[in-house]
């Protein structure tokens, strides 16, 4: 998924991050997509099994993350049929959620 956002000019790489704050526990280990988009650096923890993904402000050194800045909407009919979601759907959903577009809106391009 990183290099599909790096390939639309987003800067993506994947950190290892100690606590998702949406897990509701402290100390869960998950990946983390790591990005800078429109001047923003932005972390995205990655929990496969989990959705939805949050899009959080990414903080300095290990300072606890916020409260997320947007929700990345995976596709409903794949998340339905409770099938493993593409890496390049994931990529469209978060350019959707970079961009403020919504999942609609996103599905009208194509």
């Amino acid at each position: 998924m990183a290099k599909l956002l790096s390939e639309r000019g987003v800067t993506a790489e994947v950190h290892p991050l100690l606590v998702d704050p949406a897990s509701g526990e402290q100390q869960v280990e998950v990946l983390a997509v790591r990005i800078t988009h429109a001047e923003r650096s932005l972390v995205m923890p990655v929990v496969p099994g989990t959705a939805p993904l949050r899009l959080y402000t990414a903080s300095a050194g290990d300072e606890p993350l916020g409260d997320p800045v947007t929700v990345v909407a995976e596709p409903a009919s794949v998340v339905a049929k409770q099938q493993w979601v593409s890496a390049a759907a994931l990529a469209d959903a978060t350019m959707t959620a970079l961009e403020g577009r919504s999942p609609q809106q996103q599905s009208d391009l194509r």
